[in-house]
């Protein structure tokens, strides 16, 4: 998994894996790793060495590289790659059916954690709608396999969303990751 060399400048060197093959690679691992006859202290214990190199690239681009970018196709990278790892977390998260099978796995904390890093995103002033966007997909992944457990931070999390400069379309979405990804009639 360790296929970022220190010149990278984006997750992995395009050369080697598709965006696409990179989450469906995080979706396998996690299945792999979730799966495995060993004990919820060692899958946790992999799934942060699997992930922790790209949390540190989230919080660099996040502080550093996307703040400071001096023109639009500039800051539209960074805003991609911190979309790119949101959506890693989610192929990730795929490995996990429901709030049991988190509690059993042990990796609960992995990703409050991974939406404790994002969070923060939300108040950059740049690129908005591609960081909203991966919020809001990361969240509701979050609601499929937290459960109750993502109530807690929803509060916070949508008001975010609904921060200055969310759109009709922001609003909508936030409705469908509050009721689990469904619409709700009326």
């Amino acid at each position: 998994m360790a296929l970022t060399p220190p010149s990278s400048p984006g997750l992995f060197p395009s050369q080697y894996l598709s965006l696409d093959d990179q989450q469906f690679l995080f979706e396998a691992v996690g299945i792999l790793v979730l799966t495995a006859p060993v004990d919820t202290e060692r899958k946790a214990a992999i799934l942060s060495a699997l992930t922790d190199p790209m949390f540190r690239r989230f919080v660099a681009l996040s502080t550093d590289d996307l703040p400071r970018a001096p023109d639009q196709p500039t800051q539209r990278r960074c805003a991609d790659l911190l979309h790119h790892v949101m959506a890693i977390m989610v192929s990730l998260g795929k490995a996990v059916t429901g709030p049991e099978h988190l509690e059993a796995s042990g990796c609960g904390p992995l990703f409050a954690r991974a939406l404790e890093l994002f969070m923060p995103a939300l108040q950059l002033p740049v690129q908005r709608a591609v960081i909203r966007a991966g919020i809001r997909v990361y969240l509701h992944r979050m609601v499929v396999s937290m459960g109750e457990a993502v109530l807690a931070v929803m509060p916070s999390v949508v008001g975010a969303l609904l921060g200055p400069g969310a759109g009709q379309v922001c609003m909508s979405a936030c409705v469908c990751v509050c009721v689990g990804g469904r619409i709700p009639s009326i």
